[in-house]
């Protein structure tokens, strides 16, 4: 028993260390590639502070922040999606499925729709409304989804979490139709994800969320924390 877990922790050693290098690489490759392509030398020389005016301008204020943005996303998808595969005992199921991703995105459209035009730099308090939409789908999934003497039915969850989703893209479509062009493009952008024209204000508006929320559900191997009867299954984060 012992040495299957000095194994594992060799295997997870060895995997996050080749990932590790990969990311690097890619992050590197992600700062030379551009409008304006900058020698990898030149990339590292500007990283350590020895580079010229017009690298440093398009590295730190351009190319840094989608790629850190793009980094504080996939930590916080793939925390997430290991979580609800092991509060649904499905594999295969993700923030989509249940319903929380339409949740956010109907969070994202009340924005656009009702605070956008108040204040163009407004969009730092996008992550809080698309958080409450979240918050809001899991609490109607949770609540259709209980029952008083089984507690929350993992079976029952996923074909809740389908429900709520169609529910939630149906109302953010109806909203979506009362946009103007301008307010639909950038609400169009954010839901595909586009990093285009990111900057350190949205840097600092999601970085919170994935520091306070992840090294949380990070030890929380068990789900005590979200416990309901017959749900008692590790979540394996690793």
């Amino acid at each position: 028993m012992k040495g299957l877990i000095n194994t594992d922790k060799k295997r997870a050693i060895t995997v996050t260390t080749i990932f590790g290098c990969i990311g690097i690489a890619v992050i590197l490759l992600s700062l030379n590639t551009g409008t304006l392509s900058i020698a990898p030398l030149k990339v590292i020389q500007t990283l350590f502070g020895y580079g010229d005016f017009e690298s440093a301008t398009v590295l730190y204020d351009y190319r840094m922040p989608r790629i850190i943005i793009t980094m504080l996303a996939g930590i916080g998808l793939g925390i997430s999606g290991a979580i609800l595969q092991g509060l649904s005992r499905n594999a295969l199921a993700d923030p989509g499925i249940l319903g929380l991703h339409s949740g956010a995105s109907f969070g994202l459209i009340i924005f656009v729709t009702f605070f956008h035009s108040i204040n163009e730099n407004a969009s730092i308090l996008i992550p809080l409304f698309t958080f409450g939409g979240g918050i809001l789908a899991a609490f109607l999934i949770i609540i259709l989804a209980s029952d008083r003497s089984k507690g929350l039915l993992p079976i029952r969850l996923i074909l809740v979490g389908i429900a709520v989703s169609a529910g939630f893209s149906a109302i953010s479509l109806f909203f979506s139709l009362k946009l103007n062009d301008e307010t639909y493009t950038f609400a169009s952008r954010w839901l595909v994800g586009n990093v285009w024209g990111r900057d350190w204000i949205h840097v600092l508006a999601l970085l919170p969320w994935i520091f306070i929320l992840t090294p949380y559900a990070w030890h929380a191997h068990q789900l005590k924390d979200f416990y309901y009867p017959q749900v008692q299954k590790n979540v394996i984060l690793s």
